[in-house]
């Protein structure tokens, strides 16, 4: 999945009284026919609103880093996974890396993450939202490279 557009998914629930509750991540790779999201309660099939739904999801064959952090960091966790392999032996490119991975951990402490629960101008629920947390990011980045680089 590419790309999420919550605010969409917010207006199409608040107008239809429903809730959504999405049931992926922008990143993960999804099968054909697997759900993304749930509406409650189930409301009657409606097509036009099934179609607008789908519309806020983005779906391509490859990650993008449009909303995709996770791609960014783990193309960077990546390189440096492979320049502390044997084969390749390049500690310089490894410590840059970590470096690089520090900076855009401190950018993400410093922003606020947008709220999971999304509700309506009269606070009632509207759309549950899967996002990854800065914990999520911050094992991402350095879990693989700490247990790989443990020896170096």
């Amino acid at each position: 999945m590419e790309f999420v557009d919550y605010e969409q998914l917010l207006s199409l629930m608040t107008q239809a009284d429903l809730t959504l509750r999405v049931e992926r991540v922008v990143g993960d790779f999804i099968i054909a026919g697997t759900p993304l999201a749930y509406i409650q309660p189930a409301p009657k099939h409606n097509a036009a609103l099934q179609a607008q739904i789908n519309d806020a999801f983005a779906l391509g064959n490859t990650r993008t880093m449009q909303q995709d952090i996770a791609f960014g960091i783990r193309q960077i966790v990546d390189i440096g996974l492979k320049a502390i392999s044997p084969a390749v032996n390049d500690p310089t490119t490894a410590v840059n890396c970590i470096d690089y991975l520090g900076v855009i951990l401190i950018t993400l402490a410093t922003r606020q993450f947008p709220a999971l629960n999304r509700t309506d101008a009269t606070g009632k629920l509207r759309v549950l939202a899967r996002e990854m947390a800065f914990q999520d990011f911050a094992d991402l980045a350095f879990d693989q490279l700490r247990f790989f680089g443990a020896a170096d």
